[in-house]
């Protein structure tokens, strides 16, 4: 049986997370992208940012970590319905 088609996307939890340890609050994120705290706390919690707001945190996070944006913290997403194993 083949193995399900999985999804590539970004790891929000995760840029969140390489700001925070590098002394990015949720306010001062809030504050710099102009964005409200409940939508930021949704997309830490795996909600997908609408194309521009998620570029913006994109952008952040590469000036913030240095890193170059094929570095970015990836997950992969496996199709409802079906498991891992």
């Amino acid at each position: 049986m083949p193995a399900p088609v999985t999804e590539t996307r970004v790891s929000w939890f995760r840029i969140f997370n390489d700001l925070k340890v590098r002394g990015w609050s949720v306010y001062r994120i809030e504050e710099h992208l102009d964005v409200a705290k409940s939508t930021m706390l949704g997309w830490k919690a795996g909600a997908e940012p609408r194309h521009a707001d998620g570029e913006l945190l994109i952008v952040l996070w590469i000036q913030v970590t240095g890193e170059a944006r094929d570095a970015l913290p990836l997950e992969r997403r496996y199709p409802s319905g079906h498991s891992r194993w």
